[in-house]
């Protein structure tokens, strides 16, 4: 039977997390319907067959399965720690019940959120110049979000440094010559920032569904570098102050907004869904408005 099934009965079958079920819909690899509301996403049995028949090892270790092993381990470790620091633990001590000590952290959402942020402090710019280095750090936030969403295609491989990405592609040639996938693996770290910006230039990784490299103006290439500088200078603390011209930021701030929204809107490579799309759009919209307006501010006071 042709049966329509859910993102989680999908994820159940697959033994992948959900939202890995979701990128594969928005990213095209992975043919359903979007019923809006309580609904959601829909996939014909047919569908799923033919997506599992083109890349049959598309099964992935569960992602939360993952984070618990790893909170496993941190906690052996802590529990040592403190054991050396304060002796050893009582065992009738109560076992930890609280609220969950992991977050998981979602790659569309951080982005967006990062642009909610910096709209939120540019206000406060004119009259506490200090809220600068907030600004800074959460617009480069805000790019790598981006700069990932580009990238992500349907496996996230292309976001890792290089010998990560390498071990990925190598283990899953493994996985597809055994059968099955390989649940003891190791984990895998996020490219910096510097890196997936070039990474976006790269024709070759930017160019699946139809995509294409972004091309920097001299203008947005120079704000990104500038900013980035920025970002290791208010962030990496040594002896003495730091000062910090503030009258062009809030142009930096503007440049890095149009690449975030030529990324957005024609690199063919980030498909979210059109509620989503339309929030992204209004975010940027209100980014732009408070960088153009503080901008004005500084003019009108000879900061630049």
């Amino acid at each position: 039977m042709n049966q329509w099934l859910t993102v989680a009965q999908i994820a159940e079958q697959l033994q992948v997390h959900q939202e890995t079920v979701r990128r594969w819909l928005r990213d095209g690899r992975l043919e359903g319907k979007n019923f809006g509301g309580k609904g959601g996403y829909r996939v014909r049995q047919a569908e799923l067959n033919k997506f599992l028949d083109k890349d049959p090892v598309v099964i992935r270790v569960d992602d939360d399965a993952v984070a618990h092993d790893i909170e496993k381990e941190s906690d052996s470790f802590l529990a040592n720690l403190a054991e050396s620091i304060f002796g050893p633990v009582n065992e009738n001590a109560p076992a930890y019940n609280g609220p969950p000590r992991w977050h998981r952290f979602d790659l569309d959402g951080q982005a967006i959120d990062a642009l909610r942020h910096v709209a939120a402090l540019l206000p406060r710019a004119a009259q506490e110049p200090y809220v600068w280095k907030w600004i800074v750090i959460v617009m480069f936030d805000a790019l790598h979000g981006f700069f990932g969403l580009a990238l992500r295609r349907g496996d996230g491989a292309q976001l890792l440094i290089g010998r990560h990405e390498q071990r990925t592609y190598r283990r899953w040639n493994e996985e597809r010559s055994r059968g099955h996938p390989i649940a003891q693996r190791e984990p895998d770290r996020v490219d910096e920032t510097r890196s997936l910006y070039a990474k976006t230039l790269d024709p070759e990784r930017m160019g699946y569904l139809g995509g294409g490299p972004f091309t920097p103006t001299a203008d947005e290439d120079s704000a990104f570098d500038y900013l980035a500088h920025l970002r290791d200078k208010l962030t990496h603390h040594g002896h003495g102050s730091r000062s910090v011209f503030v009258g062009q930021l809030p142009i930096v701030v503007l440049e890095c907004l149009t690449i975030i929204e030529w990324l957005l809107e024609r690199s063919g490579t980030i498909r979210p869904r059109p509620d989503e799309r339309n929030q992204m759009r209004e975010v940027i919209r209100c980014v732009r408005r408070e960088a153009e307006a503080l901008a004005r501010v500084y003019q009108l006071e000879g900061y630049s």
